[in-house]
């Protein structure tokens, strides 16, 4: 039977629609690759904030912060190394892997040792992800190294000291302040780190001239922390100064066996 021409047009109409929308169906030209569905956010890092101020640092050691990472994407994500912008800061993340939702901490440590000679400093960290074209997610820590007396304000004494023997158990250590400025001061605890539980003010308001006692209790069960300190901030009509107190660790060097301990022989 011979087909007319309007039947060999609607054939090759058909034809072209079935093979076009074949091709188009991307469950078959592209089985066996993922993408992103349609309005898909994908690993999405979020910081808790963007800068922390340590103020006012003495330059005998360390100083801590912990900041808070979370996912807010729709995927999961991989972080793949912490990095501080110089050998004076110092990282450690708690954990590497984040479903959409999750949290973790990362520590940064800031050794004010590092400048004998002081001075006002901001620090960067980087966090980078394992997933290709994510990008880092970079925040920063400042502080102002000081080698004398902060001015506005003396500590007695500039930082605290954790000896081996105080190690398993609690101790409190206790420093004054005084307000040297021609304003009242009120007196804030911002944040404890590491070893650093808990910090008690005999007073929280200073009048010129005046002074506080500071106690602070340190759990020294775990030697590893990266870094202890507390951080306090004087708040008066002129604004917020803020200044960190680094929690030195002793070590104490044990006689080897068989030798005999050297006797202390300089005057007092």
């Amino acid at each position: 039977m011979r087909m007319g021409i309007l039947g060999k047009w609607s054939l090759m109409i058909l034809a072209s629609t079935v093979i076009g929308g074949w091709a188009a169906d991307p469950s078959q030209t592209d089985r066996g690759q993922t993408g992103p569905a349609p309005g898909a956010i994908g690993p999405k890092l979020v910081v808790s904030e963007q800068n922390w101020e340590f103020g006012d640092v003495p330059n005998v050691g360390k100083v801590s912060h912990t900041f808070r990472l979370s996912n807010a994407g729709d995927t999961a994500l991989t972080i793949a190394n912490v990095q501080g912008s110089c050998g004076c800061t110092s990282t450690r993340i708690q954990n590497k892997e984040m479903k959409p939702g999750d949290t973790t901490e990362v520590t940064v440590a800031f050794n004010s040792a590092a400048y004998p000679t002081g001075g006002a400093f901001i620090k960067t960290v980087s966090v980078y992800l394992v997933e290709v074209g994510a990008p880092a997610k970079t925040f920063s820590i400042s502080a102002t190294v000081d080698t004398g007396d902060y001015g506005y304000v003396s500590l007695a004494p500039k930082f605290l000291e954790v000896s081996p023997e105080d190690n398993g158990r609690d101790t409190w250590k206790s420093m004054r302040i005084t307000n040297r400025s021609a304003l009242t001061q009120h007196l804030q605890v911002l944040e404890t780190a590491g070893l650093a539980k808990a910090v008690k003010l005999s007073r929280t308001q200073l009048a010129p001239g005046e002074e506080a006692r500071i106690r602070v209790r340190i759990s020294p069960g775990k030697t590893d922390a990266l870094a202890s300190s507390f951080t306090l901030a004087l708040v008066s009509q002129e604004g917020e100064r803020r200044f960190s107190v680094p929690i030195v660790p002793l070590t104490k060097t044990k006689p080897q066996v068989g030798t005999t301990p050297q006797r202390n022989t300089s005057s007092h």
